[in-house]
């Protein structure tokens, strides 16, 4: 199922202001969608949740994988995190809603070459996204960010088909 964000469960109890957020951002359908990959969903349960290492945030989207937990947007700082299972410290990653959506939207304009190119397509693909990226929100141009993370899935071509 994808929706606009406005269809999303739990869209009419948040705030004008974090509605205006989510709407700036123009999160793509990929992100909006409630299967097994990705769950974005909204709501009063979620708004005032508590994260260790974070503090007080609006929990939006869940990641699976290498980059499971919950991608929470920080009420203190604007950030967005992926808080991790098991104690693990959270991912710092974008500096605001509005970064992340531009940088959501920039992987999936990659996404054919990074599912169906070979290696070299997708190292150089991974590249251009890394880069992309980091004109897009300057903060994720250091290690140990959940892009940073990505960059080196993407490069060594993880989510292709090639064999």
């Amino acid at each position: 199922m994808s929706a606009p964000v406005e269809e999303v469960p739990g869209w009419e109890s948040l705030p004008g202001e974090l509605r205006d957020r989510f709407l700036a951002a123009g999160l793509p359908d990929a992100m909006l969608k409630l299967d097994e990959s990705v769950n974005f969903v909204l709501g009063p349960e979620l708004a005032e949740a508590e994260v260790a290492g974070i503090g007080r945030v609006l929990r939006f989207g869940y990641g699976t994988g290498l980059f499971a937990g919950e991608f929470c947007l920080d009420s203190a700082t604007g950030e967005v995190q992926l808080a991790r299972p098991d104690g693990l410290p959270p991912n710092f990653v974008n500096s605001s809603i509005e970064q992340f959506g531009g940088s959501v939207r920039l992987v999936l304009e990659h996404e054919r070459e990074l599912t169906h190119g070979d290696l070299e397509t997708c190292a150089d693909v991974a590249q251009r996204v890394r880069d992309g990226i980091a004109g897009i929100d300057p903060a994720t141009d250091r290690t140990d960010t959940y892009w940073d993370a990505l960059y080196y899935e993407l490069a060594d071509g993880t989510y292709s088909d090639f064999e």
